[in-house]
């Protein structure tokens, strides 16, 4: 069990040995709504593909991880924020299929962590559950703070069109925090904007579209979240940064998360908050960027 004390840093961190990413490996979940790859490169969403072709895209299933920076990219991927655990960026996860519709995702440094995500697709909806558990292989006590990211990309110099002028809907990122909708677009992002109240989920969206990661509401813990322009091409991150916590020797940790990757359906949006993650107000996801008044809230 972890000692759930907050803490700073301790006094001789864990760092792993350099590291070079290997040759990609794939891994597969499939239903009749999404197309999900799992990747080796960060144990993470290579691509989220919306399987209905009336939601396609030049022909093309619509992704909804988007851009040309290969696994910077990717959504859902991991990272510790001044703490005592690293996980390289050009580190190899190990991939293993629990079930058909379950993908295991593990990183291991011998005698310093071990971090482990479950993704399980669901059969009938826009969603995904995710598990992240992070293990203290050392002998010691550890600060732990996780981050989870999702990343899309605009172009910076894209305009939103006007009464008379018709322009592709934008991709923004954002989250939900304190009961608001806060979001950006790269020409918002000169600077990193960041929000550190009741942190519901972390998303990128546009106007009929959402990919969201919503932890389960049902902890008391102060999650915030920072949004950020990462170059100068329009890549941007909104990322869900958990407060840090003392992980003694030989402990573990885990989260739970809903991710809900898909077009924003009202009946789709309010079941993926049912399930027993519960108050996530992803529902309220549905009325970014559509200029509607009806929002379906779930307050805990």
């Amino acid at each position: 069990v972890a000692d759930k004390s907050p803490g700073g840093p301790a006094t001789q961190p864990a760092k792993p040995a350099a590291v070079v990413a290997g040759p990609e490996k794939i891994e597969r979940l499939e239903s009749s709504l999404l197309s999900v790859e799992v990747s080796s490169h960060g144990g993470a969403l290579r691509s989220v593909r919306v399987q209905d072709q009336q939601y396609a895209e030049n022909g093309q299933a619509r992704d909804l991880v988007r851009g040309d920076n290969g696994r910077a990219q990717y959504g859902a991927q991991v990272a510790f924020v001044d703490s005592d655990l690293t996980v390289p960026g050009a580190a190899d996860w190990q991939l293993a299929r629990a079930s058909e519709q379950r993908i295991d995702a593990v990183y291991r440094q011998e005698g310093a962590l071990e971090v482990r995500k479950s993704f399980v697709l669901a059969p009938d909806n826009y969603t995904l559950t995710m598990a992240v558990e992070v293990a203290n292989l050392s002998d010691r006590t550890v600060t732990e703070r996780l981050a989870v990211d999702v990343f899309t990309e605009e172009n910076p110099h894209a305009t939103d069109g006007g009464v008379f002028r018709f322009a592709q809907p934008l991709w923004q990122i954002g989250c939900r925090t304190d009961g608001e909708n806060k979001t950006s677009s790269p020409k918002d992002l000169a600077q990193p904007v960041s929000d550190s109240t009741r942190v519901r989920w972390v998303g990128v969206a546009h106007k009929y579209f959402f990919l969201g990661i919503a932890p389960d509401p049902s902890k008391n813990e102060e999650r915030a979240c920072t949004r950020e322009r990462m170059n100068d091409q329009g890549l941007m991150r909104a990322r869900l940064l958990y407060p840090a916590w003392k992980l003694g020797a030989g402990d573990r940790v885990q989260r739970d998360f809903v991710v809900y990757a898909g077009p924003k359906l009202a009946d789709a949006m309010e079941r993926a908050d049912a399930p027993s993650h519960g108050a996530t107000e992803l529902g309220e996801a549905i009325s970014w960027g559509l200029g509607i008044t009806k929002w379906f809230s779930f307050v805990a």
